[in-house]
């Protein structure tokens, strides 16, 4: 749409800037020409002179910005260096590569006679002093002559050298590697940056969630058009706490290497910046959760950099990684990935009236005895999929008939799942599809939740053609809920003569809601219901006939409403709407004992829910809160006790009196 309406140069700059928003403070006029858009004079008089430079003044040659150049061999620099160079040290200085420049320097255990201070340290106080400079010039339009920059270089390191006399000769530089920071226990780390390409200004974002033993949770990727690296900065950590607000944590650390940010951010009237990002992620972290931002030096941030300036420029929706790409795995700042470990489970037996799955020697994945039950795997969700594998085993009276079907990403790390499950359940029957999300990530539409757009979400759609053709009916379930009942009675719900799936309805739910102005008000949209009494469902909880759903191809059904929602925006909620745009009033009924949902709490301020009136044989924590992480956060709602005795994680937890 930006492109059939403004030039392709300008689109870039408009995806940018942050869409206004209702709730946004009014506009304010800023000064453009200083960074925190406050009028300042000497901004004022660098702008009116500026137009007196001397084009013909060597600073303006043309030759590649290394950090060779800025540091030692452009004219300003290299004037710097011949007024402060012993003559020992002159003939080479100038001749060196960028390693054995510094490495030579720093290692020099040469005395300068002139100022009676070692040369390692002059040489790194006028680094520093050179960076300064080229960097005022760069933002705040002032240029220093060389000699203020010499006389600032030995200043600091003659009170340096006059702190540590005992160092007056130096062995040599010891260096102390930075890695990346844990958190408190307990506490999520979100790691973010923003990288803006020199030449185009085309910016992108980057981050990564661990938790405080250093285990990849998840990251993401995403470009964001064109800004400055200030604007870039923000973005990321935007992004960052509103998908993990989404997904439920609720202490959650930010590490970030923009010191400026860090400074706005914390500042006592963040809240009144002129800058929009700023306020909408201050009201972002006035939500009912804990959150920490702090900054941490650009080595410790590198796996996030690296995210970030990895992103592809045409990638304008949010990437998700579930499983670490080797750029950041093999980052020195990043941790190696640590897997969540989990106990060994009770051994279940079937009970004497139990039928057998094995007959006449048929394979028993493909035993109509069998409870079959689908389920995704993803490392943000183990913990509770492994709680909610527990639960069903337990409660059963066949848990030897029970087979369970795992989909997870085919980039992730199969092995581990397998291993994992194995070591919990070592008598599961089980099998693990990996699932290609690329041919449904260019479907996916950016949702008012972004925990929703992971192409996981989606795998439900292609169930019938990643489980075998053998199997007909099988039991879908998320991985947020426990069974306190026995799942083959979910399994043997009726479907009737022509129902394709059962699930969980919601007549009083307001479904207009699911969909958008645009959708009701077209004449042919608005009709597909027409001929149906159609309620909201819930996917979460779904008995499928496989079958019915390959006769009728309701993949392609689906996708054909997601292709349209490309074209116009009909929905605003995941992968929900098109279930219903198939499916709504041709479902056949589930008791609501099984889906005892919205236990995640409210979506906007995460407040604690109570349980439904009636009988509860499943407990759904569906919703943006989620039992384990309040539980890591020592905040739990009153009803997450009754899923923590089905968590198998080997690190306990500890609960508020």
């Amino acid at each position: 749409m930006l492109c059939a309406t403004f030039h392709p140069d300008v689109v870039p700059y408009i995806l940018g800037v942050k869409c206004p928003d209702p709730s946004d403070i009014d506009d304010q006029i800023i000064w453009r020409w200083t960074t925190k858009g406050n009028f300042e004079i000497r901004s004022s008089y660098s702008l009116l002179t500026s137009d007196s430079w001397d084009p013909n003044n060597a600073i303006w040659n043309a030759a590649d910005e290394s950090i060779l150049h800025v540091l030692r061999d452009c004219h300003v620099s290299s004037t710097v260096w011949e007024q402060l160079l012993p003559s020992s040290l002159s003939l080479r200085f100038f001749n060196l590569n960028l390693l054995d420049w510094i490495m030579g320097n720093l290692c020099s255990r040469l005395l300068h006679t002139e100022w009676d201070i070692p040369w390692s340290i002059i040489f790194v106080s006028t680094i520093w002093q050179l960076w300064k400079s080229r960097n005022d010039l760069v933002f705040n339009f002032v240029m220093q002559s060389s000699e203020v920059i010499v006389h600032r270089a030995i200043t600091w390191a003659r009170y340096y050298s006059g702190c540590c006399p005992q160092r007056k000769r130096l062995v040599g530089p010891i260096c102390e590697p930075i890695t990346w920071r844990r958190p408190d226990t307990g506490w999520i780390c979100l790691n973010v940056d923003g990288a803006v390409s020199i030449g185009s200004s085309t910016s992108a974002i980057g981050g990564l969630y661990r938790d405080h033993s250093g285990s990849w949770i998840t990251s993401f990727q995403m470009a964001i058009g064109k800004s400055s690296p200030l604007q870039a900065e923000l973005w990321a950590l935007f992004i960052g706490l509103k998908y993990v607000w989404d997904l439920g944590f609720m202490t959650l650390q930010v590490q970030t290497d923009g010191k400026e940010v860090v400074t706005m951010l914390n500042a006592m009237h963040a809240d009144r910046s002129t800058f929009p990002l700023v306020c909408v992620i201050v009201k972002l972290r006035q939500k009912r959760w804990m959150t920490d931002i702090i900054w941490i030096p650009r080595e410790g941030n590198r796996a996030a950099d690296m995210l970030a300036k990895s992103t592809v420029s045409s990638a304008l929706d949010m990437i998700l990684l579930h499983t670490p790409p080797s750029i950041a795995a093999t980052s020195p700042a990043s941790t190696t990935t640590n897997y969540q470990r989990f106990k060994e489970a009770p051994q279940f037996y079937n009970s004497p009236t139990c039928p057998s799955i094995d007959i006449n020697g048929t394979d028993e994945m493909c035993s109509p005895q069998a409870v079959h039950v689908a389920m995704t795997l993803d490392t943000a969700y183990l913990r509770g999929s492994m709680a909610a594998i527990f639960s069903i085993l337990q409660h059963t009276s066949c848990p030897q008939n029970i087979i369970f079907h795992f989909v997870a990403s085919a980039t992730a790390d199969h092995h581990n799942l397998r291993y994992t499950i194995s070591r919990s359940f070592p008598s599961l029957k089980f099998q693990i599809y990996p699932y290609d999300s690329s041919s449904v990530s260019g479907l996916i539409s950016t949702s008012i939740r972004s925990a929703l757009d992971c192409p996981l979400n989606y795998a439900r759609n292609y169930l019938a053609n990643l489980i075998p053709q053998c199997i007909r009916r099988v039991v879908y379930l998320d991985s947020d809920l426990v069974l306190v009942d026995d799942i083959a009675k979910l399994a043997a719900t009726p479907l009737g003569d022509n129902s394709v799936l059962a699930a969980p309805e919601y007549c009083n739910a307001n479904f207009t809601s699911y969909f958008t102005p645009t959708f009701w008000s077209n004449p042919t949209l608005s009709l597909t219901f027409a001929d149906r009494k159609a309620c909201y469902f819930n996917t979460g909880v779904m008995v499928i006939d496989l079958e019915r759903w390959r006769e009728g191809d309701y993949t392609k059904k689906i996708i054909e409403w997601m292709e349209l929602q490309k074209r116009i925006r009909i929905y605003e909620l995941g992968s929900l709407p098109p279930f219903l745009l198939v499916f709504a009033g041709r479902i056949a009924p589930v008791d609501h004992r099984w889906n005892q949902h919205g236990l995640g709490g409210d979506n906007y301020r995460g407040l604690c829910r109570d349980l439904h009136p009636g009988p509860v044989s499943l407990l759904h924590w569906s919703g943006k809160g989620k039992p384990w992480v309040r539980l890591d956060a020592n905040r739990p709602c009153p009803l997450d006790v009754l899923w923590a005795p089905y968590d198998l994680l080997q690190t306990p937890f500890a609960l508020e009196s």
